[in-house]
C-alpha cells in the first residue's frame, strides 16, 4: 500500500507530480501565446509621422508582426505536442491510482473484518485531481467558444446534414450548428410537386461568374407538346405542363389536334326557319318542325270564339259561333317565355351560354375579311376591335382577321412593306 502511494503521489518518480508538472509547462507556453497574440493586435502603424519616419516605422512594426505570426505558429505546434503529452500522462496518473486505490482499499478491509476496527482506524484516500487548461482555439464556426485543442474546436460544433445533395445526391455534408442551416440548403433535393412523395435533384442553372441558382426539378413534370388550333399560328404547341404521377394525360387534352390541317368548326343550325332539321329548298315546315310540309294556322277567324264562324262573327260567352257577346272575352293568357337552347357555336368557337335562338350570336359576314363569326367566340375580338400601326405617320388601322395594309411611312410604303402593330 505504501509502494502504490510512492507511485502516485512521490514528489521525484510519481506519476501525478510527474504530469503537474508537465501541465504547468503546459500552461505557461499556452499565457506566453496569448500574450504574444496581444501584441500582435495591438501593432499598428502611425500614419501622422513624416513620410520617411513613417516608412521606418512600417517596416519595423512589420518586421515585429512578421516575427510574432511566426513565433505564434511554432508555440501553437509546441503546444499541440505538450498537449498531447500530458493526456499520456493523465492515463499513467489513472493506472496508479487504480493501484492505489485497491491496495487501501484490501488493507481496509482487513482491518475491518480481522480486527473489528471503527472507521476511524481505517486508512484514508485522497484521489488526485484533472487540471484543465486555459482554453485558447476558438470554434471553426460562427461562435467564439474557445476549446482546449486545435481538434475540439474543429470537431466539437461540427454536425452532418441528413438531406441530399446537388445532382450527385451527396450526403454526409457537415457544417457548423452554431453557424445555422446546411451551406448548401439550396441544393437539397426537394419534393415533387405531383402527388408520389419522391424527392429528386434540383436543376443547376449558371448565372454567370461562378454563381449558380437551383430550383425544383422532377421528372414527373413534363410540357405538353401537343398540336392546338391557333389561328394565326398554324404550328402551335399545347404547352401546358403538369404532373404524370398526378394526371395521365394532359389537363387540355381535349385542345389537342392531329393531322395536316387544323379542324374546321361546323354550323347544324338548320337552313329552314323553325325547322329542327336541313330541309331542301323552298322551305316550309310543317307545325312538328319536319321539312316540306304545309304550316297549318288553327287560329279561329272572330276574336272571342274557339272555332271558325262565318260571317258576320259573333260568339258567347262559351266561345261557340254566333251567340250574344254577354261579357267582353278574358284577356288572352300570358305569353310563355321562350325555350332556351344551347347556342350554335361549337367546335373552336365554343359557347356555352343558353339563348333563345340558335344563331343569336351568329354575325353573317366580317366587313373586314368577309368570313362569318360568332359574337361570343374567344375569337369575336379579330373581327371587332382595331390595330394601329406602330408608326403616328402611317396612320392606317386594320382588323386583326384581315392581312395588315401597306404602310404609309415612307420607307415602308416605298419598299412595299407592311405595317406592324403597336
Amino acid at each position: 500500500m505504501n509502494q502504490a502511494e510512492k507511485d502516485l503521489y512521490n514528489p521525484d518518480y510519481g506519476a501525478y507530480p510527474e504530469y503537474k508538472s508537465a501541465f504547468d509547462t503546459l500552461e505557461g507556453m499556452i499565457k506566453k501565446v496569448i500574450s504574444d497574440h496581444g501584441k500582435l493586435k495591438g501593432i499598428k502603424l502611425s500614419p501622422k509621422l513624416e513620410w520617411g519616419s513613417a516608412l521606418i516605422d512600417g517596416v519595423n512594426k512589420n518586421m515585429t508582426a512578421k516575427y510574432l505570426s511566426d513565433s505564434i505558429r511554432q508555440q501553437l505546434s509546441a503546444i499541440e505536442t505538450q498537449g498531447n503529452h500530458v493526456a499520456f500522462l493523465w492515463l499513467d496518473v489513472q493506472a496508479a491510482w487504480y493501484a492505489y486505490y485497491n491496495a487501501v482499499g484490501a488493507y481496509n478491509y482487513t482491518l475491518r473484518h480481522d480486527y473489528n476496527a471503527s472507521d476511524d482506524e481505517l486508512v484514508g484516500i485522497r484521489e488526485p485531481s484533472k487540471e484543465t487548461p486555459t482554453p485558447l482555439y476558438f470554434c471553426y464556426g460562427s461562435c467564439d467558444q474557445l476549446f482546449e485543442t486545435a481538434s475540439a474546436a474543429q470537431v466539437s460544433h461540427q454536425v452532418y446534414c441528413p438531406e441530399k445533395h446537388g445532382s450527385s445526391g451527396t450526403t454526409g455534408v457537415t457544417f457548423y450548428a452554431c453557424s445555422g442551416s446546411c451551406g448548401r440548403s439550396a441544393e437539397h433535393w426537394r419534393v415533387c410537386g405531383g402527388t408520389c412523395g419522391n424527392k429528386y435533384a434540383p436543376k443547376r442553372i449558371n448565372r454567370g461568374q461562378g454563381n449558380y441558382s437551383y430550383v425544383a426539378d422532377s421528372p414527373h413534370y413534363v410540357k405538353c407538346e401537343k398540336k392546338v388550333y391557333d389561328f394565326w399560328n398554324p404550328n402551335a404547341t399545347c404547352g401546358e405542363e403538369y404532373y404524370t404521377c398526378q394526371y395521365s394525360t394532359c389537363p387540355k387534352s381535349n385542345t389537342h389536334w392531329s393531322g395536316s390541317t387544323p379542324p374546321q368548326p361546323t354550323d347544324n343550325t338548320p337552313n329552314c326557319q323553325d325547322c329542327t332539321s336541313h330541309c331542301s329548298s323552298p322551305c316550309s315546315c310543317t307545325n312538328s318542325g319536319t321539312c316540306n310540309g304545309t304550316v297549318v294556322d288553327n287560329t279561329p277567324n272572330c276574336s272571342g270564339c274557339t272555332s271558325h264562324c262565318s260571317s258576320p262573327c259573333s260568339c258567347s260567352d262559351s266561345g261557340t259561333c254566333n251567340g250574344t257577346v254577354a261579357a267582353p272575352p278574358p284577356p288572352p293568357p300570358e305569353p310563355e317565355p321562350p325555350t332556351l337552347v344551347a347556342c350554335g357555336a361549337r367546335g373552336w368557337t365554343g359557347c356555352t351560354t343558353l339563348v333563345s335562338s340558335r344563331t343569336e350570336h351568329k354575325v353573317e359576314s366580317c366587313s373586314s375579311c368577309g368570313k362569318t363569326y360568332w359574337t361570343c367566340s374567344q375569337y369575336a375580338s379579330n373581327h371587332t376591335s382595331e390595330k394601329e400601326c406602330r408608326y403616328t405617320e402611317c396612320g392606317n388601322t386594320w382588323k386583326k382577321c384581315g392581312r395588315a395594309p401597306s404602310c404609309e411611312k415612307p420607307y415602308r410604303k416605298r419598299n412595299g412593306l407592311k405595317c406592324w402593330a403597336k
